[in-house]
């Protein structure tokens, strides 16, 4: 075999392990943005699809939300807070208006939830709730 074919293949060999890498240290973040942006745009279909049992994302009837965290507990967001943006650490939290009734918007602490790997990791909601 020619060495520059030795060469070629070589470099072929590193780039795509390097684009591997790349792709495994940047899943939990990309995995996080489209989380929140599928939030933030009312896709809670889609949002729901990233979560990791029992994290839950349920639409009522009535147009609010119910969001449900990591340990079962279950919060009822209203409609006329809604949608969910980034706030505080946008790595870790989204939230919504203030209500009208308390003044306090409704806050979501996220986490990664890697799993075995990474590559099959979801959104983890830690917690739901005022302040």
């Amino acid at each position: 075999m020619n060495k520059y074919i030795k060469l070629t293949l070589a470099l072929v060999a590193i780039l795509a392990v390097a684009q591997l890498v790349s792709s495994w240290i940047s899943h939990p973040r990309r995995t996080r943005t489209a989380f929140m942006s599928d939030l933030y745009h009312q896709k809670y279909v889609e949002a729901s699809r990233m979560l990791r049992a029992p994290s839950a994302i349920r639409v009522a009837s009535d147009g609010a939300l119910n969001v449900v965290d990591h340990d079962g507990k279950s919060t009822v967001v209203p409609a006329a807070q809604l949608p969910f943006v980034v706030g505080g650490d946008a790595e870790i939290g989204m939230m919504t208006r203030p209500s009208r009734s308390n003044g306090s918007p409704v806050m979501l602490h996220l986490s990664y939830d890697g799993g075995v790997t990474r590559f099959g990791g979801k959104v983890r909601i830690e917690s739901v709730g005022g302040d």
